[in-house]
C-alpha cells in the first residue's frame, strides 16, 4: 500500500480514517477516540508513515497486547492444557533440545505420537519460547525445537532434557545443503567453510547449544544492547532477533573451557542419542512415559558431497569441529552403556 499521497486530498483522508477506525474495532475492540484517528492520520499524512505502518502501530500496543492475554482464546486455550496435563500427572515433562541437521524433526515427528493426547508444543524458536506466558508454557509435556541449554530455565524444574548428536563433518554438510537450497542456491561449499559470515554455522555448533547463553531471562527487555555493531542490523533485520542473536554471537564459554563445559552439559542431560539411531532416543523417551514406542521415520541421507569431500576441507571442517566430535563420541558411549545395561 503506497504512502499518502498529498495530490489525494481529501479521498485519501477519508480513506485513512476508515482503516483507522476498522483497525481498533478489530483489534482493540472498540470504537477510537476523534484525538487517536487525527493522531494516526496526522503520522501518515505529515509524518511519512504508510497505512500499514498505523496498524502496526495499533496493533502492537499496550492495549492491543491486554486484548490478546485477557481474551477468551487465551483463557481456553491455557483451560484446555490444564485439562490435557491433568492426564499426565506423574510424568515428567521432556525437552527435546533440537539441534539443527541432527535428524530431530522426524524424531520430533514420533515424540509427539507416543502420547498424542498430551499437550505438546514442537517447531520453536527462543523468540517463541520466550514470548509464550509461562503457565501456558508449563501445561506442554514435550517441548522441542531449535531451542538452547539455556532454555531449560523458562521450563519446569523437573523437565526431562532430551537431545541428539550427530557426526560433526555429516552435521556441516548437511547444513550446508540446507542453507544452498533456502535461498543461497549460489553458495559453494568452499565459500560455506571459509566464510565469517557462514563459520559460527558449523564451528563447533553442536557444543554452541550447550554452552552458549544471550541471557534470555533478561531478552525480552533489550536484546540489542549486547551484541556487536556490526551484527545490529542483522539482528534487527531477522524475524526472529533472539534466535539469529544467539546463533551470531561469539560463543560466551572461552575456547579453553568450551569442551570440559560442553561434556558437562551433555552429562546433565536425561536421554542422549545419536542420529543413526533416532530410534533407540524414541524408544527411550516412550519407556520414559509407560507408552509403546512408534517407528522413527528415516531422515535424509546426508548429501552427496560428503563422499566425494576434498581432503584438504574435511580437515578444516574436523579442525573447526573438535569439541563436537568429542561430544559425538560420548553420545555413541552413552548408546553403548544402554546397550550393555539391556544385555546384562
Amino acid at each position: 500500500m503506497a504512502p499518502f499521497n498529498r495530490s489525494g486530498g481529501t479521498r485519501a483522508r477519508t480513506v485513512d480514517r476508515a482503516v483507522i477506525e476498522a483497525a481498533y474495532r478489530g483489534l482493540l475492540r472498540r470504537d477510537p477516540a476523534a484525538a487517536e484517528v487525527e493522531h494516526h492520520r496526522n503520522a501518515i499524512g505529515v509524518g511519512g508513515w504508510t497505512r500499514e505502518d498505523a496498524l502496526f502501530s495499533i496493533a502492537t500496543s499496550v492495549e492491543a497486547s491486554a486484548q490478546f492475554l485477557y481474551s477468551d482464546g487465551l483463557r481456553n486455550l491455557a483451560h484446555s492444557l490444564q485439562g490435557a496435563r491433568a492426564a499426565a500427572r506423574g510424568y515428567r515433562p521432556v525437552h527435546f533440545l533440537h539441534i539443527m541437521k541432527t535428524g530431530g524433526t522426524a524424531l520430533t515427528v514420533a515424540l509427539q505420537a507416543i502420547r498424542p493426547d498430551w499437550p505438546a508444543m514442537s517447531g520453536l524458536f527462543l523468540d517463541h519460547v520466550v514470548c509464550i506466558p509461562r503457565p501456558v508454557l508449563h501445561q506442554a509435556m514435550l517441548v522441542a525445537g531449535h531451542l538452547p541449554f539455556e532454555a531449560t530455565r523458562l521450563l519446569p524444574p523437573d523437565v526431562a532434557v532430551c537431545t541428539v548428536m550427530r557426526d560433526p563433518v555429516h552435521r556441516t554438510l548437511s547444513h550446508y545443503a540446507h542453507v544452498r537450497d533456502h535461498g543461497e542456491p549460489d553458495l559453494t561449499i568452499t565459500e560455506f567453510v571459509a566464510s565469517p559470515r557462514w563459520r559460527p554455522s558449523w564451528e563447533n555448533y553442536q557444543a554452541r547449544h550447550l554452552v552458549h547463553e544471550i541471557g534470555i531471562l533478561d531478552a525480552p527487555i533489550s536484546p540489542y544492547g549486547r551484541i556487536a555493531e556490526e551484527l545490529a542490523d542483522l539482528v534487527a533485520a531477522h524475524s526472529l532477533p533472539l534466535q539469529s542473536l544467539f546463533d551470531l554471537t561469539p560463543i560466551s564459554v572461552a575456547p579453553r573451557d568450551l569442551l570440559a563445559t560442553a561434556l558437562a552439559r551433555l552429562e546433565a542431560i536425561d536421554l542422549v542419542g545419536t542420529t543413526g539411531d533416532l530410534q533407540a532416543v524414541c524408544d527411550q523417551v516412550a519407556r520414559f512415559w509407560d507408552a509403546e514406542s512408534p517407528r522413527v521415520a528415516r531422515h535424509r541421507a546426508t548429501p552427496e558431497p560428503v563422499r566425494s569431500l576434498d581432503p584438504g576441507l574435511r580437515r578444516e571442517i574436523c579442525d573447526g569441529t573438535t569439541v563436537d566430535a568429542a561430544l559425538y563420541e560420548r553420545a555413541l558411549e552413552f548408546g553403548r552403556e544402554r546397550y550393555d545395561a539391556v544385555r546384562s
